[in-house]
């Protein structure tokens, strides 16, 4: 009994001493506890956030592949109108621009065409508004302009009706020859 009461004297001066150790690691424990709280109310919050801004993205995702998938399908279509236009191109006869060149009053349809060629092929190219009776068939002077610049080297022209950059024509641009068209 003696050996047992010292054994638990000696245990009670350990806990007595190891007392205020435990009493820090104690309150370690309760701040780790208050910072781990915090850390998980403002987890859940941004967690909130982003399954908003997921949800919020997966649409936009589905928009933009609706968008694609519709824009595939125009371009699978137009592209082998594209091709068709082409080898239209290629087969005109030069020698056909050669009597455009004499007309003096050309049709609404010839003048519509040549200036939507200048807009894609000369955009800073200003035309010259012309004056008396050349004014009632040509009054905003695309046709005099297509006439210096097309009609005068109609290989050159084809050329570049053939080798134009289709791929990076500005919006601005379509929009205006739309109506033309």
């Amino acid at each position: 009994m003696q050996t047992a009461a010292i054994e638990v004297d000696k245990l009670s001066r350990k806990l007595e001493a190891d007392a205020p150790i435990l009493a820090k690691t104690q309150i370690e424990v309760e701040s780790t506890k208050k910072i781990i709280s915090e850390k998980t109310v403002k987890a859940e919050a941004v967690k909130s956030v982003v399954v908003v801004e997921e949800e919020e993205a997966g649409k936009q995702a589905a928009e933009v592949k609706a968008i694609k998938d519709n824009a595939d399908t125009e371009l699978n279509t137009a592209l082998p109108e594209l091709a068709a236009a082409v080898k239209k191109v290629e087969q005109i006869e030069v020698s056909a621009f050669y009597s455009l060149k004499t007309i003096q009053k050309p049709a609404q349809s010839v003048v519509a065409v040549f200036k939507i060629c200048c807009l894609f092929l000369l955009p800073n190219d200003k035309p010259k508004k012309p004056q008396g009776d050349k004014a009632e068939a040509d009054p905003e002077g695309y046709w005099e302009l297509a006439k210096t610049k097309f009609l005068s080297d109609p290989k050159g022209f084809l050329r570049s009706l053939v080798e134009y950059d289709r791929d990076n024509i500005p919006d601005a641009l379509i929009k205006r020859v739309q109506p033309l068209m």
